[in-house]
């Protein structure tokens, strides 16, 4: 991988793998495209002399299936190793890589100059997305209204999730390419530790939770889809413990077929199941 066009100032890696459905079970490629993709990356912006790169990560680093309320920047990394899929895992992996670059010498004559020349990264931690152009969660639960698959929810009625629209979140990436080049003196960033400040921008080796600021629970989010569709809304609620052990089935059924090469989309993950109904609420004040 290379960055071949000259005089490039940011990257914006916002590529990755396993966010959800039968991709979520490819573990192997999953890891490969979010940690050695993003070691590439890295290695691409040093040593085309690219000072800047700005990283979209997710909740999930922080998230393994404990509820959290108003969480903060200041919450630690959940366990790699702990998670129960391997997207989650992967992308803690690669966000501690992008943050870890902060600071990298890169080569004589490059646009690295912010003083130093250095790189600055950040970390743009997304919540789910919704919006124009999303091809991950509203096709596949729209499809899954369509098929009657919609029948019950899960868990509490009033646990609450954030969600962000596609266009917040690009401002929210604009604003760090932005805050990547701001001088020290300029205004800071609220949120976050603040130790690893370089002599690049405000925003330089830190991570940021991005959300509308709007918690809602997700099955009431979707009310409004299944209602525009005509599928009625369900009125049994299923235990958290039982669609945990329907989706630990399905992983296995899966993990059996595709060995045969047979693959399918499953209903559900466990992954899936745990964001779904458990409270996931932080503060994404800039």
């Amino acid at each position: 991988m290379s960055c071949r066009r000259k005089g490039s100032d940011v990257v914006l890696h916002v590529a990755s793998y396993g966010m959800s459905g039968k991709e979520m079970l490819n573990r192997k490629k999953t890891r490969e495209i979010n940690v050695l993709g993003t070691r590439n990356v890295i290695a691409a912006c040093i040593a085309a002399g690219v000072a800047r790169l700005v990283y979209t990560s997710t909740y999930n680093v922080v998230f393994g299936g404990v509820p959290i309320s108003n969480g903060s920047e200041l919450l630690p990394y959940y366990p790699a190793e702990k998670h129960v899929d391997e997207y989650s895992a992967s992308k803690t992996v690669a966000e501690q890589l992008v943050l870890s670059a902060n600071g990298a010498y890169l080569p004589e004559g490059s646009s690295g100059s912010y003083p130093q020349r250095q790189l600055a990264t950040c970390a743009i931690r997304s919540a789910a997305i919704y919006g124009e152009g999303e091809e991950r969660h509203f096709p596949r639960i729209v499809r899954s209204m369509n098929r009657g698959l919609f029948c019950i929810t899960i868990g509490d009625p009033s646990s609450k999730v954030d969600w962000v629209h596609v266009d917040n979140l690009v401002h929210a990436h604009l604003k760090a390419c932005q805050h990547l080049l701001a001088p020290l003196s300029a205004s800071r960033l609220p949120g976050g530790p603040r130790s690893a400040q370089s002599a690049h921008g405000v925003a330089a080796g830190q991570a940021y939770f991005i959300s509308d600021g709007a918690p809602v629970n997700n099955f009431q989010f979707l009310r409004g889809v299944s209602d525009a569709l005509g599928v009625r809304f369900p009125a049994v609620a299923a235990p958290v413990w039982a669609m945990i052990t329907l989706a630990w089935c399905i992983e296995i059924v899966w993990q059996v077929l595709s060995a045969a090469g047979i693959e399918f989309n499953p209903l559900i993950t466990r992954a899936e199941v745990l964001k779904v109904c458990l409270p996931g609420e932080y503060d994404a004040t800039l």
